[in-house]
C-alpha cells in the first residue's frame, strides 16, 4: 500500500472518457504514483449503460466498503464523461460513503453542462450505436437539467486548443477544446477552474496537465501563474 509524504494513505481513482479505457489514464497514473499516491484506474462500461447504471456498476464492483476501509482519503481524477460518472456516483451514494474519507475531485475537460457537439450528433444512428445510452446524456439539454449536491472539493481543467477539431467550431461557440466549450466545463460549487491550451483528446497525456492535477489534489487549488 502506498503512503504519501504526509503519512496518510490516499488512493486516487481514475475514470476515463466515453468509449475509452483505463489505458488512456496511464500517463496520469504514472505521475500520481511518483507523488506517493496509490492509484486505481478503472475500465467501466461507458457505452453499454446510462451514467446512473455505470454508478451502480462502480459501487457494486469497485467502490465497496472493503476499499474504503483501506484508505484515509479517496480522490478522483477524471477525463471527459468520467467526471459526470464521478459526480453522479458521489451524489447518489453519499449516504453509504464515509464523507470524511472523500478527498478531492479533479475533472479534465468535463461536459458539466453538456456538449454542443453531442447536441448535433444525438439523432445520428452511428452516434447512438457507438456511444450508447450514456452518449444521449451528454447533450446540453440533458446535462443542464441535472443537479448534484457538491459537498467535496472540485477542481476543473478546461482546454482551449480547438485546432485538432476544426469542424467543431461550427457547433461550439467561444473557446473550446474541440469537444467541450470552456463554459460547459464550469460547475456550480467548484472550488477552482483553470483554462489551459490543450485539446480534448490529448489533455490527459500532457505533463503540464498532470502537474495541475497533482497541485489540486495536494492543495485544493491550481497554480494559475504556472
Amino acid at each position: 500500500m502506498t503512503v504519501n509524504n504526509s503519512g496518510s494513505k490516499e488512493l486516487v481513482i481514475l475514470l476515463h472518457g466515453i468509449a475509452l479505457n483505463k489505458s488512456t489514464m496511464w500517463p496520469l497514473t504514472r505521475q500520481l504514483k511518483k507523488q506517493g499516491y496509490a492509484t486505481l484506474a478503472l475500465t467501466y462500461p461507458s457505452t453499454r449503460l446510462t451514467i446512473d447504471g455505470i454508478s451502480d456498476w462502480l459501487v457494486d464492483k469497485h467502490l465497496t466498503s472493503d476499499l474504503w476501509v483501506q484508505y484515509d482519503k479517496i480522490h478522483f481524477v477524471t477525463h471527459s464523461m468520467g467526471g459526470l460518472v464521478a459526480r453522479h456516483t458521489l451524489a447518489k451514494f453519499r449516504g453509504i460513503f464515509s464523507e470524511n474519507k472523500i478527498g478531492r475531485l479533479v475533472m479534465i475537460g468535463p461536459p458539466n453542462t453538456g456538449s454542443e457537439l453531442a447536441d448535433f450528433l444525438e439523432h445520428f444512428p452511428p452516434y447512438r450505436w457507438v456511444f450508447g445510452p450514456a452518449g444521449k446524456e451528454l447533450t446540453t439539454h440533458h446535462r443542464q437539467a441535472m443537479t448534484d449536491d457538491i459537498y467535496y472539493e472540485v477542481g476543473v481543467i478546461a482546454g482551449s486548443a480547438k485546432w485538432l477539431y476544426p469542424l467543431s467550431c461550427i457547433f461550439i461557440k467561444g473557446d473550446h477544446d474541440g469537444r467541450v466549450s470552456v463554459e460547459s466545463t464550469k460547475l456550480s460549487g467548484m472550488k477552482d477552474h483553470i483554462v489551459l491550451r490543450s485539446s480534448h483528446t490529448i489533455m490527459i497525456y500532457r505533463a503540464k496537465i498532470a502537474r495541475h492535477v497533482i497541485q489540486f489534489l495536494k492543495y485544493g487549488e491550481f497554480q494559475h501563474d504556472a
